[in-house]
């Protein structure tokens, strides 16, 4: 599985826009390393793709559901595969 750089740990880090304690109640030490959680369930090329294209006020929301739409699609259809 692709591990982030330290430079794009430190470039998301910096421009989360969440408080940090939402990133800890759900189980992670920063915005990085939630990025890498979803790398390691979802793949790099879609989630860097998401966080590019939501931004950080929407890690758990529109990050998350393009995220879990695509794998259904993924899943059911073979797109990318």
């Amino acid at each position: 599985m692709k591990t982030l750089t330290d430079n794009l740990r430190k470039m998301y880090d910096s421009e989360r826009t969440l408080a940090l304690e939402v990133y800890k109640d759900h189980g992670y030490e920063s915005r990085s390393d939630y990025i890498q959680g979803l790398i390691d369930e979802y793949g790099s090329e879609p989630v860097i793709a998401c966080v590019t294209c939501f931004g950080p006020d929407e890690d758990f929301d529109g990050t998350v559901i393009e995220l879990e739409d695509w794998d259904i699609i993924n899943g059911q259809f073979g797109v990318g595969a």
